[in-house]
């Protein structure tokens, strides 16, 4: 016959001290973790901003060789309403080997900063 001693009366729950560290812990996790999912939302927005400069920035450079509106000099406008927020300018200078390049700035504004995507290209008159 197998005899086991009675297991300890051991009242099961979590004690105050338990509890406090925990609380402790979460106090100083919880912060550090919130704060990481802010920084990692707004390089997200800015990302996406960028990105969507980017691709207003080649639309319009596109634009300019094709048509040819690049001859017509310094322009810049926006693109409201489509877009708001986003400003464009162009710029020409002539280049070695009878080359030109064309230049395009998009500008939106980031936090009160203003932020631009710049982007070119060489044409032949």
């Amino acid at each position: 016959m197998n005899f086991r001693p009675a297991p300890a009366l051991r009242p099961r729950g979590v004690t105050l001290v338990e509890a406090l560290a925990a609380i402790a812990l979460i106090g100083i996790v919880l912060p550090v973790a919130m704060q990481g999912v802010s920084l990692a939302l707004g390089a997200g927005a800015m990302a996406r901003r960028s990105a969507e400069a980017a691709a207003l920035a080649e639309t319009l450079l596109n634009e300019l060789v094709i048509s040819g509106d690049w001859q017509l000099g310094d322009q810049e406008g926006s693109f409201e309403p489509d877009w708001p927020g986003y400003s464009w300018a162009t710029r020409s200078y002539n280049r070695d080997f009878g080359l030109v390049e064309i230049e395009v700035d998009v500008t939106w504004l980031w936090r009160g900063q203003e932020k631009t995507v710049q982007l070119s290209t060489l044409v032949m008159p």
